[in-house]
């Protein structure tokens, strides 16, 4: 039981890597596709947007598909999201990237926090979720902080290939462990 809710909070740390890692690196994404720094910050907006408005369609669709089945998925989206913003030659179109990680990242948490909910008694259930939990923040904290590291070695398109890359790594090891 504890190796499935450390591949929760694998998920978790996964998707919120992604929410705050395009900040530090906005600057950049101005100036290369030559839009205001205002522009590029709504970026963030659009992921934060979306990962908020699909939580609540997700349960639902969780219980259609089953939550183990669209954790997975909903990583493969956000990766995917991740790895096409990278090859973005337009603001547009590096927005409708992020809006896609959008819809990936906010399908994990809520999922993920159901999940390990059904899988520990109640008795144990606030360790797990605590667990669950530890895992978006730390990824959250992390995502800006590598960002902006990967960010000066590699640019803004080289964080979106890292993020891309690990999401997609993350969303293997999770099918396959789940």
């Amino acid at each position: 039981m504890l190796v499935v809710l450390n591949l929760i909070a694998l998920t978790t740390f996964a998707a919120n890597l992604s929410v705050r890692a395009i900040d530090p690196v906005l600057p950049h994404i101005a100036d290369d596709l030559s839009v205001s720094i205002a522009q590029a910050a709504s970026l963030s907006a659009g992921l934060a947007f979306t990962f908020a408005i699909v939580q609540p369609v997700v349960g639902a669709v969780a219980d259609l598909l089953g939550k183990a089945r669209l954790m997975v998925a909903c990583l493969a989206l956000l990766g995917i999201g991740s790895l096409l913003g990278a090859f973005a030659t337009s603001f547009p179109a590096l927005l409708a990237t992020r809006i896609l990680c959008g819809i990936g990242a906010g399908g994990v948490f809520p999922v993920a926090m159901g999940l390990a909910s059904d899988l520990v008694t109640l008795e144990h259930r606030q360790v797990a979720l605590g667990r669950v939990l530890a895992g978006a923040m730390i990824g959250n904290i992390l995502g800006a902080s590598l960002a902006g590291a990967i960010g000066d070695i590699l640019g803004w398109r080289g964080v979106l290939m890292s993020l891309g890359l690990l999401t997609i790594a993350s969303s293997l090891a999770i099918g396959i462990g789940l």
